[in-house]
């Protein structure tokens, strides 16, 4: 996907203006002279002087602890609450929804508080859409998960300070105006056609698929593939180790212990994106058993999770090769010359 001579430059445009100031900080980096930021691997562009000059400040200290988490929430009210008032017209629900994932895809360039704000306002749309009514105890789960994850988040910051940059986000490299339109356009395909499959399939889980598609495709094509294929392996492992703990009973205990066990282990994986996958798989699978209080449900759940995985992954593969064939033919082409 990464087809185009140049990219388009955050601090020039109105929506980078906007939304440049919500990233993490970039402490000591320069914009351009960071190869990440700047294509390394590609020649001398990366050493261009055009490129070498330092990150725009906006007037304001940036990436505080609280923006990413509260981009997020703020996201996930405003999904739940057009949920609830469009849940009865449903041409305008799968309007909306192609829309704002439409707007996630789109704003992958931008950086991730924009990116997640869209993209899981538009899966809480979705949930909450499906749900047959809402208790006043769902509003108080929602409110007190913000307030665990901005309270860690908060005391995390003020015990070990700010979190540094680890690096570019996707999208960071080259696209023009018509990459990303395309991007955009196979992303928000992917996930309206997965939620449909699994609202006509009368799935457990109707929002998984969608969800899957989410998490799998990014603005690379290259990198998209690799996720695909790493995320069915993770997905294989985690629904075996879901098994096999569930198998030595249903105790409260275990699970949570479990679930903390792999919070706790996944932000160290995040570069190995199969063990990534498979420990949010084992996260989501243990927290709905715990939730459902219902032995019986779970290896239909572990079933569905495999199927979810294996029809998002599909979807996600003939979307990005139907809308960047040049691309993941040379890739293939490649592919098939190193296995000579």
């Amino acid at each position: 996907m990464n087809d185009a001579p140049m990219r388009a430059d955050p601090s020039t445009s109105r929506v980078g203006r906007i939304w440049l100031d919500l990233e993490p900080p970039v402490p000591h980096q320069y914009w351009g002279a960071d190869p990440y930021r700047c294509g390394a691997g590609r020649g001398p562009r990366s050493l261009d002087r055009r490129h070498y000059r330092p990150a725009p400040v906006l007037g304001r200290p940036r990436g505080s602890a609280s923006e990413a988490p509260s981009l997020v929430a703020a996201g996930i009210a405003v999904g739940g609450l057009l949920g609830i008032w469009l849940k009865s017209f449903e041409a305008i629900f799968w309007i909306a929804f192609f829309l704002a994932v439409f707007a996630a895809g789109f704003l992958n360039q931008v950086g991730k508080g924009p990116h997640f704000s869209l993209r899981f306002g538009a899966i809480s749309f979705a949930v909450v859409a499906g749900l047959p009514a809402i208790e006043t105890l769902d509003y108080v789960y929602w409110g007190l998960a913000v307030m665990i994850s901005l309270a860690s988040r908060s005391a995390d910051h003020f015990i070990n300070g700010p979190l540094h940059f680890a690096g570019p986000w996707f999208g960071a490299d080259s696209f023009d105006r018509w990459g990303w339109v395309r991007f955009s356009l196979a992303y928000a395909l992917a996930a309206t056609i997965g939620l449909w499959i699994g609202i006509e399939s009368a799935s457990i889980r109707a929002v998984w698929i969608s969800a899957i598609t989410l998490v799998l495709m990014v603005p690379d094509v290259r990198v998209t593939y690799s996720r695909v294929f790493g995320g069915m392996i993770g997905t294989v492992l985690a629904v075996g180790v879901v098994w096999l703990i569930t198998s030595l009973g249903q105790s409260t205990v275990l699970f949570c212990a479990a679930i903390f066990l792999a919070a706790f282990l996944l932000p160290s994986q995040i570069t190995r994106f199969w063990i990534f996958s498979g420990m949010i798989a084992v996260i989501v699978l243990l927290a709905w058993d715990l939730a459902s209080a219902d032995p019986a449900l779970e290896p239909a759940l572990l079933w569905e999770r495999l199927a979810d995985m294996l029809v998002g992954a599909m979807l996600v593969l003939v979307l990005t090769a139907l809308v960047f064939p040049d691309v993941t033919k040379s890739l293939l082409v490649a592919r098939l010359r190193k296995a000579e």
